[in-house]
């Protein structure tokens, strides 16, 4: 998926766009549409910039109080894994 800037107006209408296209995309790879999951795709959206881990963790805790970090980080490696999120550069490097 090609990046793209859009209005801010536009944000949540794309941001369920690409959450109905994550849902399906899952359901193609077989891959489980858990409440964690979407909690987690959910703050990446609305994330202004790239988020750390920490703060989609922190951000996905409003919801899931009981979530752990390790959930997070696996998480985060799975949606990485199917083309659902990108590591910073930096991240790559380090």
């Amino acid at each position: 998926m090609k990046p793209e800037l859009i209005e801010k107006s536009q944000h949540q209408d794309y941001a369920a766009h690409r959450l109905a296209e994550f849902t399906e995309r899952c359901r193609e790879r077989g891959l489980a549409i858990t409440p964690q999951r979407l909690a987690i795709i959910r703050a990446l959206l609305s994330s202004a910039q790239h988020p750390t881990a920490e703060a989609v963790y922190d951000t996905v805790r409003q919801e899931h109080p009981y979530i752990s970090r390790a959930t997070v980080h696996r998480t985060l490696e799975v949606l990485c894994d199917a083309g659902e999120a990108r590591k910073k550069l930096s991240e790559l490097r380090g």
